[in-house]
């Protein structure tokens, strides 16, 4: 069991503001400076297995729980006065918000053998390992901008099925 703190990055704490135009359609990043910490507390369980020197068989569960997790949310309004500008334009603006809390869940294999034992001269140098991971989301809600909640589809730059592969 782990517990551990993220804390949002400058930019999106940072007092400031920065739009930029082109036409007719203009965008704008506005920085929270009320934004909370991402908590997280972790649960992991694994196993581990070593059939024969070099080579090892892994399995871990895992669950998260998360708090306060952060998001960057655009929002689009048309025809939108800028002080400054002789006309209206579309403006979308970017903002971090904090949102209530999230949950991840799931599943990694692993198996790695360094030396190719079996294989006849240079090649019993050659070993391979490869990793699959299988995670599902209980993802947070946003408020939109009419006020009402929105189910996030899954966590922002999550991915629900992982595999890597590697010669060594």
């Amino acid at each position: 069991v782990t517990q551990n703190l993220a804390r949002p990055e400058y930019a999106q704490l940072a007092q400031n503001s920065s739009a930029s135009f082109s036409g007719s359609v203009a965008s704008e990043t506005i920085s929270n400076p009320n934004l909370k910490p991402r908590q997280a507390t972790n649960f992991d369980v694994s196993a581990e297995w070593y059939p024969a020197p070099g080579v090892i068989a892994s399995v871990a569960l895992f669950d998260k729980d998360i708090h306060n997790e952060i998001v960057t949310l655009s929002n689009t309004v048309q025809n939108a006065t800028i002080p400054g500008t002789a006309f209206p334009v579309t403006l979308t603006t970017t903002t971090s918000q904090n949102v209530n809390k999230a949950q991840v869940q799931g599943i990694e294999m692993s198996l790695s053998d360094v030396k190719f034992d079996f294989l006849p001269d240079f090649l019993s140098d050659f070993g391979a390992s490869g990793n699959l991971s299988f995670t599902d989301f209980d993802a947070p809600f946003i408020r939109m901008s009419d006020g009402s909640f929105r189910k996030l589809p899954q966590l922002i730059a999550s991915s629900k099925t992982v595999a890597n592969a590697s010669l060594l």
